[in-house]
């Protein structure tokens, strides 16, 4: 299981969005959070690793 999908389904998107709202404000920058969009997280999830990671 990769750390983002352990994250996404094990801790819950609570904890992620909490960590992106505290960075945005302590930078002064707006987030988005495109991953949100289930099609989305679905089809990422879907991918091989070595697809979505390369040396690091």
């Amino acid at each position: 299981m990769t750390s983002l999908h352990f994250h996404t389904t094990e801790m819950g998107l609570e904890e992620l969005l909490r960590f992106a709202d505290r960075n945005s404000m302590a930078h002064g920058c707006e987030v988005r959070l495109p991953f949100l969009n289930h099609e989305l997280a679905e089809f990422v999830f879907s991918l091989p690793a070595q697809l979505k990671m390369h040396e690091g």
